[in-house]
């Protein structure tokens, strides 16, 4: 189910705008937003018990070739820029 929900979110975001907000995007699709559209907290699952409280993102890959393709792309770009 969670996943499923990061897939779905990763998947409405245009690529500059995942590039850029990548950890938040997650964060809001895991935890979920509260009335005020501020990320939650915690993620309940009330039939187990479990309480996710925080989100430990260790890498942002592309399966996709093309879309990875063109975040290097992109940082190549961003590194030319700066040099």
């Amino acid at each position: 189910a969670i996943a499923s929900r990061v897939r779905g979110a990763v998947a409405s975001a245009s690529f500059d705008d995942f590039h850029r907000n990548s950890a938040r995007i997650i964060r809001s699709a895991v935890l979920g937003r509260d009335k005020d559209d501020r990320i939650r907290d915690t993620l309940v699952f009330h039939t187990n018990r479990l309480v996710i409280t925080n989100i430990d993102i260790q890498s942002v890959e592309p399966i996709d070739q093309r879309t990875r393709d063109a975040l290097s792309n992109s940082v190549q770009q961003a590194i030319e820029i700066t040099t």
